[in-house]
């Protein structure tokens, strides 16, 4: 990929343009990076259980959705903690590897195990610790646009 970067002592804020042939997954990831630049981006998360506070990677992540008035968020072993925090937070905190699925999920790409097509067309994702969730809609589309479908 050529890049080519010019400084202009005028600007008040940096800005990209990106000329393409097409979109790829690994463009759009790039895009994604230089969209959140100056958002705080963690890799670790905190979880409770019983009464307990436990520091969760990012990367053990499978899955965070809402259950009832609670944010709950499952790990790689399908062990479930229980989040203080909203899923838009948690979703702006984590990076690129977490895509909404829906209004109340967003999950791990990494640990997406398959897809199955359910019920009148719905889309139910199952992750690689077997839960499972179903893909909204309204999420459908974005979820195939950054997987490359």
């Amino acid at each position: 990929m050529k890049v080519d970067v010019k400084i202009e002592q005028d600007l008040k804020q940096p800005y990209a343009v990106v000329y393409t042939s097409v979109l790829t997954p690994d463009l759009l990831m790039v895009i994604e990076l230089l969209e959140n630049a100056g958002e705080v981006r963690s890799d670790v998360i905190t979880g409770k259980q019983n009464d307990r506070v436990f520091i969760l990677e990012a990367k053990n992540i499978e899955m965070i959705r809402a259950e009832g008035k609670e944010i709950a968020v499952y790990d790689t072993k399908g062990v479930r903690y229980q989040s203080t925090k909203r899923i838009y937070e948690l979703e702006s905190s984590l990076g690129p590897d977490f895509i909404r699925i829906s209004k109340s999920a967003l999950v791990n790409l990494k640990r997406i195990d398959h897809v199955d097509v359910g019920f009148g067309g719905a889309l139910d994702l199952v992750m690689k610790n077997q839960i499972h969730e179903y893909i909204s809609r309204r999420f459908v589309a974005a979820f195939k646009k950054r997987l490359g479908l």
